[in-house]
């Protein structure tokens, strides 16, 4: 019988302290909650000007995105109207080469006639 009774002593005692054991971690716990709920209702000293500075931060971002898509868009014009005009040079200079030849042709022939 003392056996039992020593078990149950002990049983009883191991309860207490777990007891004890849970009541201090549900102290710590609501402590713990009671810190982040203040922690995140209030407002870092340097808050507004973060989301002020993110706010310029995207507007100059979309500035930048803007006058990039630009001057992509005139780049390719440039290249486009570049080649326009080497080909059109080519097409006058191959005009103004078969005139030269037409000429040098022309005279040859009037040369020969005068001969």
């Amino acid at each position: 019988m003392t056996e039992i009774s020593k078990y149950v002593t002990n049983l009883e005692r191991e309860q207490r302290l777990l007891e004890d054991k849970i009541k201090r971690k549900n102290t710590e716990l609501e402590r713990a909650e009671k810190k982040l709920k203040t922690m995140t209702s209030v407002k870092p000293p340097h808050q507004d000007e973060q989301d002020r500075l993110e706010q310029d931060m995207e507007r100059l971002y979309q500035l930048y995105a803007e006058k990039f898509r630009n001057l992509t868009f005139l780049e390719k014009e440039l290249e486009y109207y570049n080649a326009r005009e080497q080909h059109e040079a080519e097409l006058k200079n191959q005009a103004l080469d078969h005139q030269r030849r037409n000429i040098i042709e022309d005279q040859k022939r009037y040369e020969q006639a005068t001969d």
